[in-house]
């Protein structure tokens, strides 16, 4: 279904396997992502709002342009993560693997985040 509609709102998508997946444009707000594998994934432009994806695999995911406020990070795998443009207000990153990762431009207003290579910005 996810595929087919690019929709899964609240949906468990725990351990899913999405590598490789096309889900520019996806509505997935509060779905739990989990030890999802979204390696090298096209999410950008996707709708992540308070989504859970602790300990997911992003590496190398694009993610430019989409709205992940308030979505759970702890844990992920950002290694060659593209954020351009990702609304990142009040989302968490704690023990975030941020390698390589590109926030250009991201919103990261209330962050939280433990990694010295990602600025915060508490005054938005």
């Amino acid at each position: 279904q996810l595929m087919r509609t690019k929709a899964c709102v609240g949906c468990d998508l725990r351990e899913a396997e999405l590598q490789y997946s096309d889900l520019k444009n996806a509505d997935l707000r509060g779905a739990d992502l989990s030890y999802a594998n979204l390696e090298a994934a096209w999410i950008s432009d996707a709708d992540l709002t308070g989504a859970k994806l602790i300990s997911v695999n992003l590496a190398n995911a694009d993610l430019r342009g989409a709205n992940l406020t308030e979505a759970e990070l702890d844990s992920a795998n950002l290694v060659g993560t593209r954020f351009e443009g990702a609304d990142l207000t009040r989302a968490i990153l704690l023990y975030a693997r941020i390698l390589y990762t590109d926030i250009e431009n991201a919103k990261l207003c209330q962050t939280f985040v433990d990694s010295p290579g990602i600025p915060r910005n508490d005054d938005c």
